[in-house]
């Protein structure tokens, strides 16, 4: 086994653990999370996993609560990617990718509902950008003082 690199961290701590959680808003995946906190990758996944072993034991420690608040956090910033492609938002295909790597489960290659909400989404911006495009024509009309009484003619 090779030694870490000089300056990272093997021991997780309450401070450690709070800018991990930080850095998850920052970056999504968790190999550039591990490199944003200076952390191996390795030890990163191992943390990880303990963790959720540790959660599915019902057991209370710093890796089981690091596993949840990383979770917890991830969905956070896949909720607000999507509110992004909600806005509509003409960088939508940015945050689609962004969310591809997030929680490729949801959103990747495979996710079928997924394919069919950004088809009809492409579909209905088309047609939007038509329109801007090409606004409607709408007639002016004339209007006439005939005594009180208004007369409208369209051209």
């Amino acid at each position: 086994m090779r030694a870490n690199p000089p300056g990272f961290h093997t021991t997780l701590t309450p401070n450690l653990h709070d800018e991990i959680i930080a850095n998850v808003k920052k970056v999504i995946t968790p190999t550039q999370v591990a490199r944003l906190s200076k952390i191996p990758q390795p030890t990163l996944w191992h943390w990880l996993n303990r963790g959720f072993r540790e959660v599915k034991d019902n057991k209370n420690t710093i890796y089981s609560q690091l596993a949840i608040d990383f979770d917890h956090a991830l969905a956070e910033l896949i909720e607000e990617l999507i509110e992004k492609l909600r806005s509509g938002n003409r960088s939508w295909q940015a945050h689609h990718e962004l969310l591809k790597v997030a929680a490729k489960e949801d959103f990747g290659g495979n996710a079928i509902e997924f394919k069919e909400l950004v088809e009809k989404y492409q579909v209905l911006y088309q047609s939007y950008k038509k329109l801007i495009d090409n606004p409607i024509q709408v007639p002016q009309l004339e209007v006439t003082d005939h005594g009180g009484k208004v007369d409208t003619e369209s051209d």
